[in-house]
């Protein structure tokens, strides 16, 4: 499965690289798993115009299932105005990922937008992760003290800007606060102040509580 995951990642990277203006990868060494996602995409309506775009997503972000590889947010389900943000702040290099930079160059607002929509309307996955006991049990306290469920709401379901967390991927959240922490990711100063208080063991033990929620 990792060879898999691998090279889901590289299919993405080769059709970024090579341009969103209909420059394909070559389809033949898309896995199965892939083709199953983009054979769901929307051909016709409203989404029509970003297909080829949401292909590229999808290839990573995958589609009402796991991303590509652990380090690698679901998007299926995320708050749609979350989305939306992070693309603008891709794009403006609030945040920095060269794949993901170098897609939010291409997109104009609507594009954006309608990425985002796209995306909030489908289900959120049950990944099935499952933490060690104590290590849920340690990062649930540090979540608690940090009173995460006023923003993030009781299940971690995010509201508006706040992204949906609980169920996310594990390797994926404990990256995050952990660049959070280190102010390498810009675009959350109160959330990078937040975890500048914690040890890098409670956040791990959060990422693991969350990714089990």
């Amino acid at each position: 499965m990792k060879g898999l995951h691998i090279l889901r990642v590289a299919v993405a990277t080769g059709i970024v690289l090579a341009g969103l203006s209909g420059a394909r990868a070559d389809e033949q060494s898309r896995p199965p798993e892939i083709e199953q996602d983009i054979k769901l995409l929307p051909a016709e309506g409203e989404y029509a115009g970003i297909r080829d775009t949401l292909e590229t997503c999808v290839t990573c972000h995958g589609l009402n299932g796991p991303s590509a590889e652990p380090v690698i947010p679901v998007l299926s389900g995320q708050q749609l105005y979350y989305i939306y943000v992070q693309l603008k702040d891709f794009k403006a290099g609030r945040r920095s990922s060269d794949v993901m930079e170098s897609v939010a160059q291409s997109l104009e607002k609507e594009q954006m937008q309608l990425i985002a929509k796209f995306y909030s309307e489908q289900n959120w996955p049950r990944l099935g992760y499952r933490g060690d006991a104590e290590k849920v049990q340690r990062g649930q306290v540090a979540a608690e003290s940090g009173e995460c469920t006023a923003c993030h709401l009781g299940k971690y379901e995010g509201n508006s800007r706040v992204p949906h967390i609980g169920g996310q991927q594990y390797e994926y959240l404990l990256k995050t606060m952990m660049d959070l922490k280190a102010k390498t990711r810009a675009n959350a100063a109160v959330m990078a102040d937040l975890f500048g208080s914690y040890s890098d063991e409670d956040i791990a033990a959060m990422a693991v509580f969350l990714a089990d929620y």
